[in-house]
């Protein structure tokens, strides 16, 4: 169990870290070069396939929906933050100008919403 969790948080560092560098360079990805507009979207995807497999015993419930939208810095990712931190990552990218991102992103939450309804 921990090699398998281990092996995900390992990945789903690694998209996480792409997509919160990325999060700032432009409200309207359609205007991104299709390499870093695909590398972006993809990122999303498995991102969100990874947040699928989340354990639903380890999340914490909180009361304010505020809280979930707190995007932490890659360094402090960790498997129990996971579903939260992908959450409000993606979030910030729901909130561009790009219909096909706003798709992705949706696409990509409902891994999220599957691990955690």
């Amino acid at each position: 169990d921990s090699v398998y969790r281990a092996s995900l948080m390992k990945l789903a560092s690694i998209f996480y870290k792409l997509l919160f560098t990325m999060k700032e360079t432009t409200e309207d990805f359609s205007k991104v070069k299709i390499k870093q507009r695909s590398n972006v979207q993809r990122a999303m995807s498995v991102l969100g396939s990874l947040c699928r497999y989340h354990d639903k015993e380890e999340i914490t419930i909180v009361d304010n929906i505020s809280d979930y939208l707190i995007v932490v810095d890659p360094i402090r990712l960790s498997w129990v933050n996971l579903p939260y931190a992908a959450f409000a990552l993606l979030h910030e990218y729901l909130l561009k100008v790009d219909t096909i991102t706003k798709c992705t992103v949706l696409r990509a939450m409902a891994g999220i919403f599957f691990s955690h309804p």
